[in-house]
């Protein structure tokens, strides 16, 4: 990566690979903060192209805050979710099941760091647009399920208790 840095005749959208796939790397041998810093300089030299994947800065808006959980900022996740929970707003109907589970892992980061409000808010987006192209679909009772465990935290049991059985039939 630093000899890629070092060359201005290298690609950019190469280098932005590479930083993608060295993050990835270390957030699969538990370097959350090295990770995270990768993935945060990407961003911010993703930035700077004139047109953004939609599909890639979505996922990478998830993984920011799975890595924030896992770095003990989880005030720093929930600040990310408006990026993932408002591109909800923007015509991402060929990005649907790819957004609603990008949505989904945002949420369970954020349920196991008892974030519960935080991850209603994900699970609850997740399932308006689960329900709406797959209602039948495995994803969708699961997405219910978490969404039950997220009120549950909350005391919420009256809602929640649906929802779990539902999920879980």
């Amino acid at each position: 990566l630093a000899a890629r840095r070092a060359n201005p005749n290298l690609g950019f959208l190469d280098m932005l690979l590479i930083m993608e796939d060295l993050s990835e790397t270390y957030e699969a041998t538990n370097q959350y903060s090295k990770a995270l810093s990768l993935l945060q300089e990407k961003q911010t030299l993703a930035k700077k192209l004139p047109s953004v994947n939609v599909t890639q800065s979505l996922l990478d808006a998830a993984r920011l805050v799975k890595l924030y959980v896992k770095t003990n900022q989880v005030d720093r996740a929930i600040a990310v979710l408006p990026e993932l929970t408002d591109a909800q707003k923007k015509n991402l109907q060929s990005y649907r099941a790819r957004y609603g589970g990008l949505i989904t892992d945002a949420g369970k980061s954020l349920l196991a760091a008892k974030q519960f409000a935080a991850a209603e808010k994900c699970f609850r987006d997740s399932l308006a647009i689960r329900t709406g192209y797959a209602p039948d679909a495995w994803w969708t009772f699961n997405t219910m399920s978490l969404l039950g465990g997220a009120l549950a935290g909350q005391k919420k049991y009256k809602e929640a208790e649906p929802l779990l059985v539902r999920g879980g039939e």
